[in-house]
């Protein structure tokens, strides 16, 4: 059968968070069968145990924070997606600050830190939510449905008013190590001519040209570039990735979204649990992968 698994050692990641601008650090520690993804933020007194799941999203403007009691960790999609696609079910996350560190705008340090420190087999069955019936979530031109496939697959749709961005598709299957090789790299971006007004916003504090990608009217002002002409599409598939997480479980689903975010994913994920009769929650049969 397949079997749970943690992190194999502690290791710790330090940044700051490009919305706060203040300095965080990161400490995931291996927790016993059963656990689930959680959050602590042990920079507060008494600090509440925050568990990575939709339920507990207490805010998705520019990135998706979760929060109990009035202790909010913002910024965890990156993080999530990495310890998703490695096949951590169970860890705790201590985190030092308000917010995740942004590290490069991707996943890549993440899902490399994890890898690095390996993962432990747990004696206990790993559990997926399979996605029976589909479920679709719409917010004007904005979309997203959760379709039954036997596999983790996303398809996302970017199409913006700028040269580089219009109509951008990606269409992948989440296995066999295509989370590494498609989508751990892909940066956050942002538009220059949004950036004061966000600022002004509280947002960003900690943004720069080391953890997003910045299109101006006509093109990338990083002097480096894309990493790959559709990373803004990548990196939406990402994000979408770490939503999906706060499932809870592996999620054997095809999502489809066009123009997403993360209030959409969200949306998408609390209709989904809403509606008992869509899903099932099943061992997965076969031995255990790689």
């Amino acid at each position: 059968m397949y079997l749970q698994g943690t992190i194999g050692a502690s290791f710790t990641e330090e940044g700051r968070g490009i919305h706060s601008g203040e300095p965080s650090s990161v400490t995931i520690c291996p927790a016993p069968a059963g656990h689930g993804l959680i959050f602590q933020r042990v920079d507060l007194p008494d600090p509440f145990p925050i568990p990575a799941l939709a339920a507990n999203v207490v805010s998705t403007r520019l990135a998706t924070s979760i929060g109990v009691g009035g202790q909010v960790v913002s910024m965890v999609e990156h993080l999530l997606a990495a310890l998703l696609a490695a096949r951590i079910d169970n860890a705790r996350i201590l985190v030092d600050g308000p917010e995740i560190p942004a590290l490069d705008g991707s996943s890549q340090r993440w899902l490399q830190g994890i890898k690095a420190a390996g993962r432990t087999r747990q004696a206990a069955p790993r559990r997926s939510l399979v996605v029976r019936r589909p479920v679709l979530v719409q917010h004007g031109p904005r979309k997203a449905s959760l379709l039954p496939s036997d596999s983790l697959q996303i398809s996302v749709l970017v199409d913006y008013d700028h040269p580089l961005l219009r109509r951008r598709s990606l269409d992948l299957d989440l296995s066999d190590g295509a989370f590494k090789r498609e989508l751990c790299w892909a940066r956050t971006f942002a538009f220059s001519w949004e950036i004061e007004a966000l600022r002004k916003a509280g947002y960003i504090k900690g943004g720069s040209l080391e953890n997003a990608v910045l299109f101006d009217r006509d093109g990338v002002v990083n002097p480096e570039g894309l990493r790959a002409a559709d990373e803004a599409a990548r990196h939406k598939a990402l994000d979408a990735m770490g939503d999906l997480a706060l499932v809870g479980m592996p999620l054997r689903a095809r999502l489809e979204t066009t123009m997403p975010g993360h209030t959409l994913h969200v949306a998408l994920l609390r209709e989904l649990l809403a509606r008992p009769e869509a899903w099932s929650i099943e061992d997965r049969p076969g031995t255990e992968g790689n």
